[in-house]
């Protein structure tokens, strides 16, 4: 099976929305395998270590999106107060969320699978969101060069 990293990198010929595209794929994957585990099991260890890495791979693909994605974002339409703070706010949101989800350590107590339907609708209106709109909206806007930049910067990002 691939590490985290080789899938996530898979798609690096692609446009840049097609890269987070992808991401969010493998992420709403991985949600739903969380909340499978947690139906199965709320004590069990499985479901920890997959909420574990939906959340490892959400921080990438946020902090890709937050370095590269809102100021392109933020250059396109309407500065900090535009756009780009639906996608400040959002981020926010769901990284309350995953503390939520995360607060108890590995092996203590059950994950509540109420504050898991609970991630899971932030993540769905924040990918929809993106993929139906602002994805779109972009694209009209960036030139070939310019997109092919932002996917090269997205795809070079890591986490610090």
């Amino acid at each position: 099976m691939p590490t985290r990293a080789a899938v996530y990198e898979a798609g690096a010929d692609l446009e840049p929305f097609q890269v987070l595209a992808g991401e969010h794929a493998l992420l709403r994957l991985q949600l739903t395998r969380a909340l499978d585990a947690a139906r199965a099991n709320p004590l069990g260890s499985t479901a920890r270590r997959a909420l574990a890495a939906l959340y490892d791979g959400f921080r990438l693909h946020q902090r890709r999106e937050d370095l590269v994605l809102v100021p392109a974002c933020e250059r396109l339409f309407g500065g900090r107060d535009g756009a780009a703070s639906v996608l400040r706010d959002e981020h926010a949101a769901i990284r309350r969320a995953f503390t939520a989800a995360l607060a108890k350590p590995v092996g203590l107590g059950s994950l509540s699978v109420p504050a898991l339907h609970e991630l899971h609708g932030l993540l769905e209106a924040h990918f929809v969101r993106e993929e139906r709109v602002l994805f779109p909206m972009m694209t009209a806007h960036l030139a070939r060069r310019e997109a092919a930049d932002l996917a090269r910067r997205l795809r070079a990002t890591r986490l610090a």
